[in-house]
């Protein structure tokens, strides 16, 4: 892997949320993030072609695997896609959201209906924020990106 290559990958892996220094593999570059524990593993196979494997297969779940686990991207667009995929996915995991809430609230209180309905809007507007970063601010079903105009109203957590 030449010094260009691993800057591309390096910027890749900022430009989609994978914050920590990448950590230097045998043909790769290891990948991690602050707001996850999932990591990701990027080598450059030839050209413009890359290989990712995932420490969690979750991450890149509806992607075909490759020999031995690895996912492949042809191209710098398809490797930011992979990248942003594997990025939202771990970032909106259920437990992440709901511990995300339970660290948000902890200490408010909870005793009238006003309060417990000042939790409710704050799990609800968590809720939407991780389906926006799922979603990459689109709607699933029509791709609308005017976040205005989206509503998860029809979707049950």
């Amino acid at each position: 892997m030449t010094p260009l290559d691993r800057t591309r990958i390096e910027k890749a892996a900022a430009d989609c949320g994978f914050d920590l220094p990448p950590a230097l593999r045998e043909h790769g570059l290891l990948l991690g993030s602050t707001r996850f524990p999932e990591t990701v593993e990027v080598r450059l196979a030839r050209g413009t072609r890359f290989e990712l494997r995932v420490s969690d297969a979750s991450l890149l779940e509806p992607l075909p695997l490759a020999q031995n686990g690895w996912t492949i991207a042809e191209g710098i667009p398809a490797l930011y896609a992979t990248l942003e995929r594997a990025a939202a996915t771990a970032r909106t995991m259920p437990d992440r959201v709901a511990a995300q809430f339970h660290l948000a609230t902890k200490s408010m209180p909870r005793s009238t209906e006003a309060e417990r309905l000042v939790l409710q809007r704050m799990g609800q507007e968590l809720f939407r924020r991780a389906l926006l970063d799922y979603w990459r601010g689109r709607c699933c079903v029509t791709g609308l990106a005017v976040e205005e105009l989206l509503r998860a109203s029809h979707i049950k957590p």
